[in-house]
């Protein structure tokens, strides 16, 4: 059975930044499943300066979706 596509009301653009604002929070959510399970078995794994690294990345990926989203107003076509 053919799956429909789903309709987006954000352009390309925007879409392939929330994509990248997807892989930035699946990094650290990734980072931090193994913080915990270091903790569990009592590891060190000195997880901390890649934790860091990748939450800066997540944060530029949100605010430059998020500016993108504002400024072009691809989002707010659907509102209407």
């Amino acid at each position: 059975m053919k799956q429909k596509k789903a309709m987006s009301v954000y352009c390309d653009t925007a879409r392939v930044l929330l994509e990248g604002c997807e892989e930035s929070f699946r990094v650290v959510l990734a980072l931090h499943d193994l913080q915990l399970l270091s903790a569990v078995d009592g590891s060190r794994t000195g997880l901390g300066d890649l934790m860091a690294k990748a939450d800066v990345k997540k944060r530029h990926a949100r605010s430059t979706w998020l500016r993108h989203v504002d400024q072009h107003g691809c989002a707010t076509a659907a509102r209407v």
